[in-house]
């Protein structure tokens, strides 16, 4: 079998194509081998448009662009319909998966003479954790003020609400990943 894997498939243009290649199970016109399984990965899309200074969000995607942001666009309805939201880990999943890859981290470097002993993976792990908690509950206070500020037709319990979703993504396991190139 050959998997291909797509990543961010919502922040491309070309969604034509993954739609293509996921759904129709071709490329061209093509039809993809029976052996090729195609995995595809996409950012949460916002449904709340933010306003800042008078600009629509949406409007602003030139000027993202060209520093180098990039835009999540909603899923058109033939791939939405297949989508599957795995949503974010829990505090002790989170826990475990980094517990799990600094164990990794260790079997790797037994060989050399820095390698992290069970007490110190330990405590790195809630370490990170807790860091990764810190940067969301940072992350949902500052957009709480930015959402009232830019939507005030919104009511206080959907401000929290938008606030605490998008919080959710502010860290990710990528970020996890990078802890690991200062070890």
């Amino acid at each position: 079998s050959v998997i291909l894997f797509l990543d961010e498939v919502n922040t491309s243009s070309c969604m034509g194509v993954f739609k293509e290649l996921i759904l129709d199970r071709s490329f061209d016109g093509v039809p993809l081998p029976g052996n090729v399984v195609i995995i595809a990965a996409c950012n949460p899309a916002r449904s709340l448009t933010i306003q800042s200074a008078g600009v629509l969000r949406q409007d602003d995607y030139g000027r993202d662009w060209a520093l180098g942001h990039y835009q999540v666009r909603a899923l058109p309805g033939s791939l939405a319909a297949v989508k599957w939201s795995f949503g974010a880990l829990g505090a002790d999943q989170e826990l475990e998966f980094v517990s799990r890859r600094l164990e990794q981290e260790a079997a790797f470097e037994q060989q050399a003479d820095g390698a992290l002993g069970e007490h110190e993976r330990a405590a790195m792990a809630r370490v990170i954790c807790f860091s990764q908690e810190a940067l969301r509950e940072f992350s949902e206070e500052h957009l709480r003020a930015r959402i009232a500020a830019a939507c005030p037709s919104l009511s206080a319990t959907d401000v929290a609400a938008e606030a605490a979703e998008r919080a959710k993504t502010a860290v990710s396991l990528r970020d996890v990943q990078r802890v690991f190139v200062f070890l």
